[in-house]
């Protein structure tokens, strides 16, 4: 098993509009692996093979962590591994059957978790990732309007939906932006619910960048729009994805 030699090659086909044809994809190219390790984990000895399997591909995944000799390529390098297990090498496991597969990907999430430090990774199916891309939900603004007692329709979240849709997503760097915001705003707002101080963190949202870029819409400030979006993104993605304990 080499399921980590194209990591970085096989992350950038995580897109909306490509990532179930690249997935199948993925899929075709380690077939045979696949079908191998699920044969091993359905065997009279699973549990030892189970052990084996995800010995060896939580030591690959560390070695090219290790191979890094700055802390900042290190931290780059983490979330890009975790990126790759989560949405390729996770979901495919689960393609295979996910109650059989099951304690396999619980094992491989337990062990991630405790070889690479706050890197909390879970399992999930192609299709709820794909649904995801497909609904377009605005996670974290519905979360905030919400908490604000705001409809799913309130005229903010349309707004920046039309904001979304009508320009950010023809811009340049539009939908490496917004596919970044789907990555991480489901994550994120679990982690945001589970805090203690999930209304003050939805307030402080709503007033540092989601009711600033509604203004910003309303006077055609677009581009200033845009980027009080990256900077809420990036914070988040840095508080609740890189820092979060």
């Amino acid at each position: 098993m080499h399921f980590y030699d194209n990591y970085n090659e096989i992350n950038q086909g995580f897109k909306r509009r490509d990532y179930e044809k690249n997935f199948e994809k993925y899929l075709e190219t380690y077939r045979s692996d696949f079908v191998d390790i699920r044969n091993r984990v359905l065997s009279e000895n699973a549990t030892a093979e189970i052990a084996r399997i995800v010995d060896e591909i939580v030591a690959d995944a560390k070695a090219i962590l290790d191979a890094e000799t700055s802390s900042l390529a290190k931290e780059t390098v983490r979330i890009n591994l975790n990126m790759y297990t989560v949405t390729f090498l996770l979901p495919a496991f689960v393609s295979f059957g996910e109650l059989e597969m099951k304690p396999l990907t619980d094992a491989l999430c337990a062990k991630w978790a405790e070889v690479f430090k706050n890197s909390n990774i879970k399992a999930t199916s192609r299709d709820h990732i794909q649904s995801g891309f497909k609904t377009k939900l605005c996670y974290i603004t519905t979360a905030v309007c919400e908490s604000l007692h705001k409809g799913e329709d309130c005229y903010e979240l349309c707004l920046l939906r039309d904001y979304r849709d009508g320009y950010l997503l023809l811009q340049e760097d539009g939908s490496a932006i917004v596919d970044t915001y789907y990555d991480i705003a489901p994550t994120i707002v679990k982690r945001i619910d589970k805090s203690g101080d999930r209304d003050a963190a939805y307030r402080m949202l709503w007033e540092q960048y989601i009711r600033p870029c509604v203004s910003m819409i309303e006077e055609n400030r677009n581009e200033e729009c845009k980027v009080t979006y990256e900077t809420m993104v990036n914070m988040l993605r840095k508080k609740y994805m890189e820092d979060y304990q």
